[in-house]
């Protein structure tokens, strides 16, 4: 096997993204060709366009999209998906591994804000519940409250009649 002994280093084009691949620039023409789109928009003098920044954009223009959509007042399934896209456009900054990151951490607290929102509710309907109970159950005893009072006056409409009670003195004590 042969040494090589070429030790000196070449220098690297950045315009480059593998052999198969490579920026060409015609020096007649000026035309570039080759490589990405990003590296053919720097050699030709314009900025790269910055992905990240699209897509946050594009997510959070989602998010605003499902805010419009989203017509239950309370916390439902579109608004775990509205904190998955707020989360992620967040998250895009940092690529789409970021974006990525993003929407599963915004949808394990858009999650667990459900969860929340649920367990309030059915605390709020348990409570509307008992009121509603205890208030017919107020209502019903002031309402025997009044037939046993009308009844001590001597009326004889209701189911505590003086004579009623007469009758069950007698037949009680002999």
């Amino acid at each position: 096997m042969p040494i090589n002994y070429n030790t000196q280093i070449q220098p690297t084009n950045p315009y480059i993204s593998g052999d198969s691949n490579a920026l060409v620039s015609d020096s007649t023409t000026g035309n570039v060709s080759g490589g990405s789109y990003n590296q053919r928009r720097v050699a030709n003098g314009k900025k790269a366009i910055n992905g990240s920044a699209i897509m946050g954009g594009a997510l959070a223009l989602g998010g605003a999209a499902l805010d419009a959509i989203d017509d239950d007042p309370g916390y439902g399934n579109v608004d775990v998906l509205k904190s998955a896209t707020k989360y992620a456009a967040a998250g895009a900054s940092a690529g789409p591994l970021g974006a990525l990151a993003g929407f599963a951490v915004g949808g394990v607290v858009g999650k667990l804000e459900k969860d929340k929102w649920d367990e309030n509710e059915k605390k709020v309907k348990d409570e509307e519940a008992y009121k509603r109970e205890t208030d017919s159950l107020v209502k019903a005893r002031m309402l025997e409250d009044q037939s046993f009072n009308q009844g001590m006056a001597g009326a004889k409409l209701g189911a505590y009649g003086v004579s009623d009670i007469d009758n069950f003195i007698k037949k009680n004590n002999g």
